[in-house]
């Protein structure tokens, strides 16, 4: 089926219609609806066709844009929750789409008005946080509120990023204050809230792993390196290597400023990974330190374009 045209459909069907369908099908045994013979088929159609579309990827397709995407192989790695939201003051937060690797993982909240009316431009939540539970260690950044084509609904993501591997599947998010800004350089409540969401992380694990055919390297600063394990998925790079010979690092100095990476594209463009972060430990006098770099990119890339990961001027071809 045609993407376009499948969002199009979709587009027209209420929320309160997909809800049903999904409730229809997990009721099996319940009593058959009394509805019209229209309105039973209608639910049927919509019922069949998400179900088939999910199993093809295609549902996907309608959500890769909410991650900055197009419609790239990266859509088959996307999660879709189903029912999870909640309505607090007027305004309704529901999680839309998930997608994940080994330490990273990426969540699109939709935030909509109750009534129909337009949200205000300018809208942000004062507080609030997604984690992942249990075991893991990290933190979340939140991105700015957009809009989407419907006024009275604005999208937003959420990047949860950790330096260990994630163990917990089950995330929980909650957020408060809604407020705008009053031209006046101060800001206005428009809800209080919170609202709370627990949900399963269901997204497929995207880590792919890329073989470090060539260990050794050197930065520019002549500090040696070995690489051990270079993790890479849509939406962050993790790498696990070794500093040989570390020395003590003064007070305020940035541990491996010099250790670049960067991803060189299929069309030969590369970028350099900027907003990364290095952390390990090494016991003094001892003859290497256990580092990892880890950074998440800023919106889902497409692993097909890529060509190869770039570290300290040694390139490693992606297969």
């Amino acid at each position: 089926m045609n993407c376009e045209i499948l969002y199009a459909a979709f587009g027209e069907i209420g929320e309160d219609i997909l809800e049903r369908s999904e409730y229809l099908k997990k009721e099996k045994k319940s009593a058959r609806p009394r509805w019209g013979i229209a309105a039973a088929c209608l639910i049927l159609l919509i019922s069949t066709l998400l179900t088939a579309e999910a199993a093809t990827g295609a549902v996907s397709y309608l959500l890769a844009p909410l991650f900055g995407m197009a419609q790239t192989e990266i859509v088959d790695s996307i999660g879709v929750p189903i029912g999870v939201s909640a309505s607090v003051d007027g305004y309704t937060l529901t999680c839309d789409a998930i997608i994940g690797d080994r330490y990273n993982v990426e969540i699109v909240y939709t935030l909509s008005r109750d009534n129909g009316q337009p949200i205000p431009e300018g809208v942000g939540f004062a507080s609030g946080h997604t984690a992942i539970l249990p075991g893991s260690s990290g933190g979340s950044s939140q991105s700015r509120l957009q809009h989407l084509d419907d006024p009275s609904k604005v999208y937003f993501t959420v990047k949860c990023s950790y330096s260990v591997p994630i163990l917990g599947r089950l995330a929980s998010a909650s957020y408060g204050q809604l407020v705008c800004d009053n031209g006046s350089g101060g800001k206005t409540v428009l809800a209080y809230g919170p609202w709370e969401l627990q949900y399963t992380l269901r997204c497929k694990d995207s880590t792919r792993k890329v073989t470090p055919a060539q260990r050794d390297v050197t930065d520019l600063s002549g500090k040696r390196y070995r690489i051990d394990k270079i993790l890479l998925s849509p939406i962050g790079l993790h790498i696990d290597f070794k500093w040989k010979e570390p020395k003590s690092l003064a007070v305020g100095e940035s541990l491996c400023p010099n250790f670049e990476v960067s991803l060189k594209f299929a069309d030969g463009t590369t970028y350099t990974l900027k907003d990364r972060n290095i952390s390990g430990h090494y016991t003094e006098g001892a003859k290497t330190a256990a580092l990892d770099y880890s950074v998440a990119f800023d919106l889902p890339i497409d692993l097909d374009a890529l060509q190869s990961v770039i570290i300290c001027g040694c390139e490693y071809p992606i297969s």
